[in-house]
């Protein structure tokens, strides 16, 4: 089982753990695309290609976000189709989170 998979189930994780790093990484990749986003010309078609990039191209084409975002653990999140998501959202989604319609 891998640290998201851990995570998601709800077992004790600790930080310190080898396996923690992957999570790390990850955490830092989208703290890193977040701020991207968070200083883009807030035009859909300069935004949404980094919002698809924090998740992986897995966000609908109906779906948007509107910045500034900080979301932890993208890869933990699914958003559904038809939403919208307002600025200033947090999101610390380590054992993962959906946002639907």
């Amino acid at each position: 089982m891998n640290i998201f998979e851990q995570l998601r189930s709800g077992a004790d994780v600790d930080m310190s753990m080898p396996e923690y790093a992957e999570a790390i990484k990850h955490m830092t990749e989208c703290a890193n695309i977040c701020f991207k986003i968070n200083t883009t010309a807030p035009q859909p078609e300069h935004i949404r290609p980094l919002e698809e990039q924090l998740f992986g191209g897995d966000l609908d084409q109906t779906s948007y976000l509107m910045p500034p975002i900080q979301i932890d653990f993208a890869c933990q999140m699914k958003i559904g189709k038809r939403v919208f998501v307002n600025h200033s959202l947090t999101c610390m989604a380590a054992g993962g989170i959906t946002i639907e319609d």
